[in-house]
């Protein structure tokens, strides 16, 4: 599943791809996932459930506008 993350400190956007099968999501979803960011060349952590809600919700073309403005979408 693609992801798209904005970088905190520059404000680009950094695609990343998640797993989608079913055992790795049950086991990850109350983790932290570790980007390295190659916008900033920093590290930013995210949960992954929250990159996994995102991805999903971006799939759709009506999105309210706090959706969109996220920084994980």
């Amino acid at each position: 599943m693609q992801a798209t993350f904005t970088c905190p400190v520059l404000g680009g956007e950094l695609e990343f791809e998640l797993p989608e099968d079913e055992a790795f999501r049950d086991a990850a979803w109350t983790q932290t996932v570790d980007l390295s960011c190659p916008i900033c060349d920093g590290i930013h952590s995210l949960k992954f459930r929250d990159a996994y809600v995102s991805a999903s919700l971006a799939e759709f073309t009506c999105l309210p506008a706090d959706v969109l403005k996220a920084p994980l979408h």
